[in-house]
């Protein structure tokens, strides 16, 4: 593979942005990994109907003396701890506050 030189490359993970993640702890404070935050209305399969009930939060201490079969026997589906579906309204105005965030960042903090 080639190296090109002056391009400047940045990888943005949205989990890690101040405003988005903000957003998330304001609807869920316990909302974490592959939960109903990531349901956005686009995203959902038709026909599928999630139980409105909170998933149990996972001991996410336990999870480091696991391996890594154990971890997913243990964890299931993946969701450490939420809703798997949101209100609409909830999901908008989170996909919102991440597109200002990421445009923000491209626009201004790109260096």
């Amino acid at each position: 593979m080639g190296v090109a030189s002056g391009l400047n490359t940045k990888v943005l993970l949205l989990v890690l942005f101040q405003k988005y993640g903000a957003k998330v702890k304001e609807i869920d404070p316990v909302a974490s990994h592959a939960s109903g935050m990531e349901n956005f209305p686009w995203t959902r399969l038709a026909g599928v109907v999630f139980l409105p009930k909170r998933k149990s939060s996972v001991d996410v201490a336990k999870l480091h003396s696991m391996s890594p079969e154990r971890v997913r026997e243990y964890i299931r589906d993946g969701d450490f701890a939420s809703y798997y579906e949101r209100p609409d309204e909830e999901m908008l105005a989170l996909w919102r506050t991440g597109v200002e965030e990421t445009r923000n960042i491209i626009a201004n903090d790109w260096a």
